[in-house]
């Protein structure tokens, strides 16, 4: 994990649901739910197969920075796994 996404620490993966459903919503929260905290301060963030990762932030500017944040977190592990 990059230094600059360590204070989101794990990002969950959620169970994957269906697009607009309640059941996706659902999810969601549960996989938000104990993260208050993070949200108030900065964001908090899951990843939904099928979908991508969604971002809650204190505003949006927070969350603009969490989602880039994480995003590069995520393409520096991939390209690391790449690497020989």
């Amino acid at each position: 994990m990059l230094e600059g996404t360590q204070k989101f620490g794990v990002v969950e993966c959620v169970p994957a649901a269906p697009a607009h459903s309640n059941e996706l919503a659902e999810r969601i929260v549960a996989g938000l739910r104990g993260q208050e905290e993070r949200i108030r301060k900065q964001a908090a963030a899951v990843l939904i197969p099928a979908h991508g990762i969604l971002v809650a932030g204190k505003d949006l500017f927070a969350a603009i920075d969490a989602l880039e944040r994480i995003d590069w977190n995520a393409w520096c592990i991939l390209a690391q796994k790449l690497l020989p």
